[in-house]
């Protein structure tokens, strides 16, 4: 039996599959944020002057809230 194979997926981490950002100015807290737009946490990530954290959850809870009242379907996957 031949080992696994692991190839490098660039923002995919090897630990847990979950995508890292490397957002600059949104905060993480837009939609083309990969962490963000899953509803998970930035752990990890590259990001600067996160918000999209569990000390900032009030801030992101109400994001996250305007962005569903403007768009039902706006954390739903698009595959």
């Amino acid at each position: 039996m031949t080992p696994p194979v692991y190839h490098n997926l660039g923002n995919i981490s090897e630990k847990n599959d979950d995508p890292l950002c490397h957002c600059k100015k949104s905060r993480c807290l837009k939609l083309y944020c990969d962490c963000f737009s899953a509803e998970k946490y930035c752990v990890g990530c590259n990001c600067t002057d996160c918000q999209n954290a569990s000390e900032f959850e009030a801030i992101r809870s109400k994001t996250i809230a305007v962005l569903k009242a403007r768009n039902p379907l706006a954390f739903k996957s698009r595959i």
